[in-house]
């Protein structure tokens, strides 16, 4: 059906990286979702008013939260594609993770309301008279889940769409929770055991914890989380092509949505080259991750200078010194600056993201050693983060 929809509402319905195209296919899943997920709701409040199973209530409550996660969703995909304006430079992208992460929190209400009402139920409890109607609304809910959870994620692997994949993950566990008030509806007929209302518990407790996973989920890029590492090794390809770039590091990746990606980084280029030159290259590489990336790239450039005798006697003392006192510090882009009336010895050394911290104190300690141990320079370091 989505695909259907697809053919004749969205122009190059194939090319799923276009901003466009993306935007369509989540509007037409957020539709979809809502319509099903109403329709779905409204048949299973009448059926377990009808026949007094809280159990089913909560399903179809369940529904109902996910028709207004689908209609948030699709809040989400239509923000999105706003321009940049001078309130937000970087475009609306992110709006699709505020999207989820409010899906995320929907889903733990209803879920908490769900056990709250199933304990009531336990506690003051009602018979429960479940009839044909009751398992034909639930057989029929079962293969719509199917039919959601497959267009989601087909659709959210397509346009590589977080809040898809989350969307994905609600419907068949919406499927199990079904499947869960269809057997306490069946042990129902067999016992005299509470089994409705336990049954409620269950569904409650189940639906609280996909919504706890889908706010991990959905939170983590809004917070900033690690780089995809084929992008990260695009990026270094892409610029160690320049015929003097001698080494690429310090890569950073910001999202803003998808699509939407700012890089920093640094490259190490000969100190001894013409300036012109090298901006001259940096420039190019800078329009050549836009061009194959979509990415909006800053370089860094660090000059590196041919190693001397004296570079390589300092080179091996500071690596001796962080052997002994860091070692999973790494150093970087050391080098000798004439200058009176002491040398300056300038170098970088990366930190783990797990040490971070204590740079300060770790900045100063590195310096006093380098200092004493090689009196001749004053020394400055410099201590950045190697995130990839």
């Amino acid at each position: 059906m989505i695909q259907l929809l697809a053919r004749l509402f969205l122009k190059d319905y194939k090319n799923y990286t276009n901003p466009a195209v993306r935007r369509g296919y989540g509007t037409l899943c957020g539709v979809m979702g809502i319509c099903l997920n109403l329709l779905q709701s409204l048949t299973k409040f009448i059926v377990g008013l009808l026949a007094s199973s809280v159990a089913i209530v909560a399903d179809g409550v369940n529904n109902l939260s996910d028709a207004a996660s689908s209609i948030i969703t699709l809040w989400g995909f239509r923000s999105s594609g706003k321009h940049a304006d001078e309130d937000h430079p970087f475009g609306h992208g992110r709006s699709e993770y505020v999207a989820g992460v409010i899906v995320a929190v929907l889903v733990m209400v209803i879920g908490v309301e769900i056990i709250k009402e199933s304990v009531q139920k336990m506690i003051h409890p009602e018979p429960v008279t479940p009839g044909l109607a009751s398992f034909i609304v639930l057989g029929a809910s079962v293969v719509l889940k199917l039919y959601m959870y497959g267009y989601n994620k087909i659709y959210g692997k397509k346009i590589d769409s977080p809040t898809l994949k989350a969307v994905a993950v609600d419907s068949i566990a919406d499927v199990f929770v079904t499947l869960v008030v269809i057997l306490a509806m069946v042990l129902s007929k067999f016992t005299t055991f509470n089994v409705d209302a336990y049954g409620g518990f269950i569904v409650g407790v189940f639906v609280l914890y996909m919504g706890a996973q889908s706010m991990r989920e959905t939170t983590s890029p809004l917070i900033g989380r690690k780089p995809d590492p084929e992008f990260v090794e695009q990026v270094r390809e892409i610029v160690s092509r320049e015929p003097h770039v001698l080494g690429v590091h310090d890569i950073i990746v910001h999202d803003y949505g998808h699509g939407i990606r700012y890089v920093a980084l640094d490259v190490e280029v000969p100190a001894d080259m013409d300036l012109v030159t090298i901006h001259d290259e940096v420039d190019f590489a800078e329009h050549q991750l836009r061009k194959e990336l979509g990415c909006t790239a800053t370089i860094h450039m660090d000059p590196v200078a041919e190693d001397t005798e004296e570079l390589k006697e300092v080179r091996k003392i500071i690596e001796g010194l962080l052997q002994k006192r860091f070692p999973v510090y790494e150093l970087k882009d050391i080098r000798i600056v004439p200058q009176s009336p002491k040398d300056k010895l300038v170098f970088q050394v990366f930190v783990p993201v797990e040490y971070a911290g204590e740079e300060q104190e770790t900045r100063k300690e590195l310096k006093r050693l380098c200092e004493e141990t090689m009196p001749e320079y004053s020394v400055r370091v410099t201590l950045d983060h190697k995130y990839v």
